[in-house]
């Protein structure tokens, strides 16, 4: 049986995705028209929270849980230019990275969403198997890549 905490949680959640719905769907269908750079800079948002407007991991869980109940792909870009997006307007100073890597098919591409606490909403180790070949931070706008700095 729910807890007396249960309903206003859903609650909380049912409204968390709506409000991010517009974003996820927009993000999915700009990703195959707009170049990525362009992406970056539209889905920075000033921050309106002062410090990291709660807990990034709770975001990228209803990120990827938004992703499950809306049809179509689930692409990693499509999800990390939501989050990227929701975390600057918190506040949180996101990293959006894209990395490439060699698979068993060929050249496999991968995009993930970095804070100062490291990599949010993503298995780092899966991550740390891609090599970084650009990176955006405040306003969308690229940064330069360390080649000797890991992914994560």
């Amino acid at each position: 049986m729910p807890t007396a905490s249960a309903a206003p949680r859903r609650w909380r959640t049912a409204v968390t995705l709506a409000r991010l719905l517009p974003s996820y769907v927009l993000a999915g269908a700009l990703r195959h028209v707009v170049p990525l750079n362009r992406l970056a800079r539209w889905a920075w948002r000033e921050p309106v929270a002062r410090s990291g407007g709660g807990d990034p991991q709770r975001l990228a869980a209803a990120v990827t849980r938004l992703g499950q109940l809306v049809p179509g792909d689930r692409n990693c870009l499509r999800r990390s230019l939501v989050l990227y997006r929701e975390l600057s307007a918190r506040g949180a100073d996101p990293r959006l990275v894209v990395g490439f890597r060699r698979g068993s098919l060929g050249v496999e591409g991968h995009a993930w969403v970095t804070t100062a606490d490291g990599v949010v909403g993503d298995d780092t180790v899966h991550v740390a198997t891609f090599t970084p070949t650009c990176r955006f931070g405040r306003a969308g706008r690229a940064e330069p890549i360390d080649p000797t700095t890991p992914a994560v």
